[in-house]
């Protein structure tokens, strides 16, 4: 046992190995050299809170359902309205914050590709603290995003509580988001948070004119647009980790594995939902 315990130690005494796995080996010690230094007193950025939110959030979804199974729904029709009200709210700030932060710090300067986290966001500036804020903010938001769950829950449409839904709502925050904002608030990751946000205004807004009893005519497209989203998350991490630019390298493979799952996760339910449910339809007719 001393002697593989031993191996174990010279294994992760590698660089490679220090590379991959020290945020992770530093965070349960406590000390975090790779994380980001304005983030490190914010709240939900350090401690295992974050994960144990997310694990709360997998196991009380089906909890949630057999509870509600013999029950009647719940008439929360103006929480819901609230509720999606305030994400559009929230999404319309955090899309106009990103792009104008984005814009002040990078764009107007010529500056497309490989926007550093370092250099100017990490220096304190006013700005790239106001892009980290909003980054952040735009992390907590996920969290409130459980309620999305909890509202269908307790209306029992259990149909829309699917794996694609649970998958995306759980990962989304933790570890997608918290990796993000605890070493990379800045730089690359404004553009996730700004086409996010701007989806995001698409779709409670679509969710909130459906409850005043008018269902817009851009559904679909609020899934395309998803679709869309990933695609260029995988393609800006496939850049970022190619060319070792603007981010820590675990961050881009986080990216894209995460991007790469739900992008297939989406298309396969376009595919279901729209395309051989429309040609039932017309083979019906």
């Amino acid at each position: 046992m001393e002697v593989a315990q031993q191996k174990l130690h010279d294994v992760l005494q590698t660089p490679s190995a220090k590379y991959w796995f020290g945020p992770q080996r530093n965070f349960v010690d406590g000390e975090d050299p790779y994380m980001d230094p304005r983030v490190k007193d914010w709240p939900l950025i350090q401690g295992w809170i974050p994960f144990g939110l997310t694990v709360a959030y997998i196991v009380g979804v089906p909890l949630g359902m057999l509870l509600m199974k013999n029950r009647e729904p719940f008439k929360i029709k103006h929480f819901a309205m609230l509720h999606n009200l305030v994400l559009f709210s929230l999404s319309v700030w955090m899309w106009l914050e990103t792009s104008y932060a984005v814009w002040e710090m990078h764009a107007s300067k010529g500056q497309i590709l490989c926007l550093h986290v370092e250099d100017p966001a990490r220096d304190f500036s006013p700005m790239g603290q106001r892009l980290a804020t909003v980054l952040y903010i735009h992390y907590l938001s996920k969290a409130y995003e459980f309620f999305d769950t909890v509202i269908m829950i307790l209306k029992k449409n259990f149909r829309q509580v699917t794996f694609l839904h649970v998958y995306h709502h759980s990962l989304t925050f933790y570890p997608l988001w918290w990796i993000t904002v605890r070493y990379a608030p800045g730089g690359e990751a404004w553009m996730v948070c700004a086409l996010n946000s701007f989806i995001h205004v698409l779709m409670y807004s679509y969710y909130l004119l459906a409850g005043l009893g008018y269902k817009p005519p851009y559904k679909q497209l609020v899934t395309r647009s998803q679709m869309f989203q990933f695609v260029l998350v995988v393609a800006q991490g496939t850049y970022t980790y190619a060319t070792g630019c603007a981010r820590p390298r675990f961050v881009s493979v986080e990216m894209v594995a995460h991007g790469g799952i739900l992008l297939l996760l989406f298309a396969n339910f376009y595919v279901m939902t729209y395309l051989k449910r429309g040609a039932k339809k017309q083979k019906a007719q």
